[in-house]
């Protein structure tokens, strides 16, 4: 796999010029999962777009198939100038078995596609805030996504502990 073009400095320059321009992406959305807001694929568009435009980069994201079977997501940063950069990620999709039933007593049906498609949303997101260098107003390193607190909310907690 290739991961850039033979020269990239125009590309960087631009990139450079860019990244000064960008905001933070909001977490303006909710998950009601974790009770925790993130960045959705908008909000990172929404921090980036208009200062990749003013720089002549663009971002494409396409899935593809490699040589084995197995599907990825590329990203790729492109340059006017005609360099670029791509990263992959490899699209890992676990189909849940069916153990719910619907009001019928029949097993539910699982949605591959739909589940595809929250895959890639997911996917795109994290791949374009890698690629342009954007990040969340806020990070807590990931420690919300596997249960941890932040140490100030531990404190706070174990302060309100009996």
């Amino acid at each position: 796999m290739n991961f850039h073009s033979n020269d990239i400095n125009e590309l960087i320059t631009a990139l450079a010029k860019a990244q000064g321009e960008m905001s933070a992406a909001a977490k303006d959305s909710n998950n009601p999962f974790f009770g925790s807001k993130y960045a959705d694929l908008s909000s990172v568009w929404n921090a980036c777009r208009d200062a990749l435009s003013q720089h002549g980069l663009a971002v494409i994201q396409t899935m593809n198939k490699c040589d084995d079977g197995e599907m990825y997501l590329a990203t790729t940063l492109g340059h006017s100038s005609g360099q670029w950069m791509r990263s992959y990620l490899p699209i890992k999709i676990k189909v849940p078995e069916n153990s719910d039933t619907d009001k019928w007593g029949k097993p539910k049906k699982v949605n591959e596609l739909q589940l595809l498609g929250s895959c890639l949303t997911y996917l795109r997101r994290y791949a374009l805030a890698a690629i342009v260098g954007v990040a969340p107003d806020e990070d807590d390193d990931g420690n919300s996504g596997v249960g941890y607190q932040s140490p100030k909310k531990y404190e706070k907690a174990k302060k309100e502990e009996p």
